[in-house]
Formats: C-alpha cells, sequence, structure tokens
C-alpha cells in the first residue's frame, strides 16, 4: 500500500503540496490502457522536480498514476516505497 508513503510525502513538501503543478509534456500510448507520460512539476511557478518519465494505467475507465510512478516522486523527497509498490 502506498498510504504510508504518500502520507509521508503530504507532510515533507511545505503546505502539503499545495500549489504544485503537474504539467504533461508528451504522452505515449503503450497499448489500450497503458502510457507512458513526460511530465514536470512546478511549486508556486517555481522548479520542484526534474523532468520524468512515468507511467499510467486506465482502471476502471480512468487513467491513474502508476504505483511506480508515485514511488518514483516520493523517493526523490527520500521517503522509501514499500517493496511492490
Amino acid at each position: 500500500m502506498l498510504e504510508p508513503a504518500l502520507e509521508e510525502g503530504a507532510e515533507s513538501v511545505p503546505a502539503g503540496g499545495v500549489g504544485l503543478t503537474l504539467t504533461v509534456t508528451a504522452i505515449r500510448f503503450t497499448g489500450p490502457d497503458a502510457a507512458e507520460v513526460d511530465f514536470t512539476l512546478d511549486k508556486d511557478g517555481a522548479y520542484f522536480t526534474a523532468a520524468t518519465v512515468g507511467t499510467a494505467e486506465r482502471i476502471d475507465g480512468r487513467w491513474m498514476v502508476s504505483a511506480e510512478t508515485m514511488c518514483t516522486l516520493v523517493s526523490r523527497v527520500g521517503i522509501a516505497c514499500p517493496v511492490g509498490g
């Protein structure tokens, strides 16, 4: 479960992530329910994290960020994700 890592991430980021903006710069569909997504994160208009390539999957008709991508993001602020996302 990712919840503990995400909660720790919200506490680590000033204002709990308020003011974060995710900008998608490219999408490559790798299957009918899977995609690679290039994106950047800014906080209050300033650079927050390096350009990232993540993955997304369609679950029950909604596109969701993969657990692997979420773990990549929280690891950048020193938070360990559970094995297996």
